[in-house]
């Protein structure tokens, strides 16, 4: 009962860190001046960081065996702070909505002047409407599903890509796969 309590208690603290999250994200939104301070950020070495936060996540959702990574380096502009959030989201979400033994993969390259990182899961998939529908405080098909949260994982993800001059793409087939796709700017070494 009380390792319960203790699960229940993070899924409310975590809840509410998105929400304010998501919240600060929409206020700097609004400022020029903040929206270039977050931009001025860079990580080095990101596929590093990248790996870290990956294993990190499937250890702690017990599918370090379902992971396969494909990764390549690259300096990009974003703050450590923001690209572990963002992926912290993405990555969840791809555990959360596909079965324990099915892979998840994670992919990065530099495609251009971005920094391209894959997260496919080959769980139930979304519709092209859910996909248009990515927004703030929306779930789908909850009715159906158990779902813990608010709805704003993929919500901060789109978010904080788009702060940064970044694209956020999601490809997906019912019951097949959903890749989230996400681009990030190189920064100058």
């Amino acid at each position: 009962m009380l390792q319960n309590i203790n699960d229940s208690a993070k899924r409310l603290q975590r809840i509410f860190e998105n929400y304010i999250f998501y919240a600060n994200l929409e206020v700097a939104a609004s400022n020029a001046s903040e929206i270039k301070l977050m931009q001025s950020k860079k990580i080095m070495l990101a596929e590093y960081l990248l790996r870290d936060i990956t294993m990190y996540m499937a250890g702690n959702a017990g599918r370090t065996d379902d992971i396969q990574l494909d990764l390549e380096d690259a300096n990009i502009k974003i703050s450590e702070t923001f690209f572990t959030k963002m992926l912290e989201e993405i990555i969840d979400n791809a555990f959360k909505f596909s079965d324990r033994s099915q892979p998840v993969k994670i992919q990065s390259a530099v495609v251009d002047d971005f920094y391209a990182i894959s997260v496919t899961d080959f769980g139930r998939g979304m519709t092209r409407e859910q996909i248009e529908n990515v927004d703030a405080h929306i779930q789908f098909e909850r009715t159906i599903y158990e779902q813990q949260g608010l709805g704003l994982g993929l919500a901060i993800a789109k978010k904080v890509a788009t702060l940064h001059n970044g694209e956020f793409i999601i490809k997906s087939e019912v019951g097949v796969s959903t890749t989230v796709t996400i681009k990030l700017p190189i920064a100058p070494d």
